[in-house]
């Protein structure tokens, strides 16, 4: 845990897009359930589904787990404009539920906004494989001049991904 010296802790949302992965959403909450930090909100776009995100919630988390489950399939930039608009969080991250976060990942982006006032934090993503261990975290951290000029390259770059890979960009 971090000491917040009489500031208010900032309040991080996880916004998860769903379609269809059983039980890697499970495995996505309970990663979320093992941070050292717990977020302060959890919100899942179930983009019509035929196995409904509502089955899939371990029934020892913490949290109360909005879903939003749509009548048709959306796709998941529609899914994370609608969970963007539903979160009340002052930080929010999206994330795909069939990802999983490091056991700190919640504090270490909390003491980062906190303690260097970034107004948001691109991290690099591992790709887990029975062969490898997971490396090292890495953060980009922007302040507000760079924000506009960052949501382009963000917009560009993640264009270009696929869930397992990510192409590490150095500055």
């Amino acid at each position: 845990m971090f000491a917040l010296n009489n500031k208010k802790k900032p309040s991080l949302g996880i916004l998860i897009t769903y379609c269809d992965e059983r039980d890697l959403l499970t495995r996505c909450l309970r990663s979320i359930k093992l941070q050292t930090v717990l977020v302060d909100e959890v919100i899942v776009f179930d983009d019509n589904s035929n196995f409904p995100a509502k089955d899939y919630i371990p029934a020892d988390f913490p949290l109360l787990v909005k879903i939003i489950r749509a009548d048709k399939r959306l796709g998941p930039a529609c899914a994370r404009n609608i969970l963007l608009k539903e979160s009340v969080s002052d930080f929010i991250h999206f994330q795909d539920s069939d990802d999983i976060l490091m056991p700190r990942w919640s504090e270490t982006v909390l003491r980062t906004f906190y303690q260097d006032d970034f107004d948001f934090i691109i991290a690099n993503c591992l790709s887990l494989s029975p062969e490898k261990e997971l490396g090292k975290i890495n953060f980009f951290c922007y302040e507000k001049r760079w924000l506009g000029m960052m949501f382009l390259f963000v917009s560009v770059i993640l264009s270009q991904l696929r869930r397992e890979y990510i192409v590490e960009a150095k500055y």
